[in-house]
Order: structure tokens, then sequence, then C-alpha cells
């Protein structure tokens, strides 16, 4: 069986020969970002590869109109070993920044100011002029032919309604404002919405597919937000898209961190056919074998090992947490062994990580077979 109809099958509950191991954000022709990691891409094509591809220059929010500029400056900060990178939106009258602090010698960063503060500032971006983004989608299919049957194409929505706020607003006044200013909330994300879901018509009339895929939902969900807030403002907002894919004989890849013992049936009835990372506790707070009782037959999964662990854990010690992994997934099928993030949390690839790499493909391809 190959890699694409292993993905697929595994997707879609459907019989396969071993269960798919995934190397979620390394791709086999992407450039990495430093030659460290170049063995870490190589060994992509001995996973089961499943990119996402999105269209260059997705403009923020969706909103594609002539009279806005998005771009990006560099100035110097106030703290030592740091510049500031300002990004700037700017339309006739209006200027939002949101200013990050980068460090000079690879540190973490952090974001000192968001582009929205103030519930003007909110209406004001609320009130730009709008244009939809309709992207040429050629390379979507240049690229599908290129992986061919090495791999399943996942076709990816930008970030979901709830993200892309919080990208505005920033996580703590996001929070916030789903108290203070709930109706500016609900503004937002019906707007956003609305263009979110004809953004995914417009892919779908383009004969993308058959894989979708998104990220953004663990901005939803407890502990930063409330199960009501998860109600009204992902489940009503996203079901009608994933609704919208269903029809048109797609499926939809969704991920989502975090707690999820209280929203994972949720997922499953909104029609999520794939849900990743589940992550085991204490990341997370539900196991994978409970996850697989409660929706095993209804959706699948992928994880469930930590990022973390590539760089903590020994290779011997490492491997037991992979058997783990896969001995609790394997059975009844629809699961995919993946790792929770993709490595791009390393300036330079610890060598303990890519040799921890090469034991998730070993324990894969030794521990998966049915």
């Amino acid at each position: 069986m190959n890699s694409r109809t292993r993905l697929f099958n595994a997707i879609k509950g459907e019989p396969i020969d071993r269960v798919p191991v995934k190397m979620w954000g390394i791709h086999p022709w992407q450039e990495p970002p430093h030659e460290s990691y170049r063995p870490l891409f190589e060994l992509a094509w001995e996973s089961d590869p499943m990119p996402g591809w999105g269209p260059k220059g997705m403009p923020l929010a969706l909103n594609a109109h002539p009279d806005i500029s998005v771009h990006q400056e560099s100035r110097p900060s106030k703290h030592a070993g740091h510049v500031e990178d300002v990004a700037i939106i700017e339309a006739p009258g209006k200027r939002f920044e949101s200013v990050s602090l980068r460090s000079t010698d690879n540190r973490p960063g952090m974001i000192s100011q968001h582009f929205i503060s103030t519930p003007e500032q909110m209406q004001a971006f609320l009130d730009l002029p709008f244009k939809p983004f309709q992207p040429d989608v050629e390379d979507f299919f240049i690229q599908k032919e290129r992986l061919g049957d090495k791999g399943l194409l996942m076709a990816m929505l930008p970030a979901d309604p709830i993200y892309q706020l919080q990208i505005l607003l920033g996580s703590e006044a996001l929070a916030l404002w789903s108290m203070d200013h709930r109706d500016l909330v609900r503004q937002f994300i019906a707007s956003y919405g609305e263009r979110w879901h004809e953004y995914a018509a417009y892919l779908l009339e383009q004969d993308l597919g058959p894989l979708f895929g998104y990220v953004g939902p663990e901005l939803g969900i407890p502990p930063l937000m409330s199960l009501r807030d998860f109600e009204e403002f992902v489940w009503e907002v996203e079901k009608p898209v994933l609704d919208r894919i269903h029809a048109a004989g797609c499926y939809a890849w969704v991920h989502c961190h975090g707690r999820m013992r209280l929203v994972i049936e949720r997922f499953a009835d909104m029609g999520v056919d794939c849900l990743n990372p589940i992550e085991p506790p204490p990341m997370g707070d539900i196991t994978l074998p409970e996850a697989k009782e409660l929706v095993g037959d209804r959706m699948t999964l992928e994880g469930n090992v930590e990022i973390g662990d590539f760089a903590d854990l020994e290779p011997e010690a490492f491997r037991e947490v992979c058997i783990a992994a896969m001995e609790a997934g394997k059975p009844g099928g629809r699961f995919i062994f993946c790792q929770s993030a993709d490595p791009s949390h390393w300036p330079e690839l610890p060598p303990r990580v890519l040799e921890n790499y090469r034991v998730f493909l070993e324990v894969g391809r030794e521990y998966g077979r049915y």
C-alpha cells in the first residue's frame, strides 16, 4: 500500500496495511530552515508525508482590498539584545501596528503590542473596505502531482475565526473581551466566519481536495475560553464549513492543542474526520485509549508523541514512549502516528532530536503493521 492510500484510508476509517507515520511540518522538498535540519528533511521520504498547501500572499483576515497594505519595518529596541519588528496595516485614514521583540542571538522573542487594544480600534478594523481573496491555485495541482502516491497533499484553509481574532488581540485580551466586549467579538467572528466559509467554497469550486485542513480551535477551548465560547465561536461557525467540505465529497483535518476531554466529542459531532494532536497528559487531559473509546469509531486521531520528548529523552526512553503511543492508538484503526508539533523550536537541530526522529520512524515501521 502506498503512502497516499494509507493516509487517506486511515482518515476515512478504511483498512490499511499499517499505521501511517507522519512527520508533521517536515516536507520532503521543503528547504530546511538551517543546514542542521537537512538530514531530518531527508528522513521525511521514509515517512507518510501529509504536507499542507496554501497560496502565497495570504492577506490578513482574507481581505485583498487594494486600498489596504500590510508591510513590516524593523527598528531599534530599548531592550538590550533585541530589535523591534513592526507589522503595519494601513488603509486610508487608518493604521494598525503589531510589535514583536526579536532576539539578535536566537533566544525566544515576544509580541509586545498587538494590532488592536481598544474597542474603537476593533470597530475601525471591522469597517475596513473588503475584497475577497481568490488566489491562483495552479501550484496546488503542481505539488499534488509532484508528491504523487508518496503522500497526501492537504489544502490548508487559513486559521479559523477565533484564531484570527487572537492574532489581532492577543490571548489575554481575547479572554477578557469575550466577557467585556462580547458584541464586538461576535461581530468579528460573524464577519470573518462568512469570509472563511466563502474562501473554502472558492477552493472547492477550483477542485482542490480531497483533504482540507485548518488550525485554530485551541484558542476557543478551556482554560482560555469557556465551553459556551466554544459552542458559539467554534462549533456554530465551523460546522457549516465542514458540512460544505463533506458535501463536495472531501474530508477535514483539524489541529487543536490542549485539554480535549470536554470537547473531543463535539469535534466528532462537528464532522472533523481527523483530529490532531491528542496530547498525552500532562500537556493534555485525556489518554489516547480514553479518546479512542469516546470517538474512535467516528473520527481518526493523529498524534500522540510530545515534541518536547524528542529533545528531553534519551533514545532508549523515547523508544518506549513511542511504543506505548503506537500500542494505544493502533487497535481498531483510525490512528495516525505523529508528533504533537513541528520541530521549528530549535534554531539549530540538536543531534538527539534527529536521533529520536529515526527512533520514531523505526517504531512506526516495526510496531504499526496490522
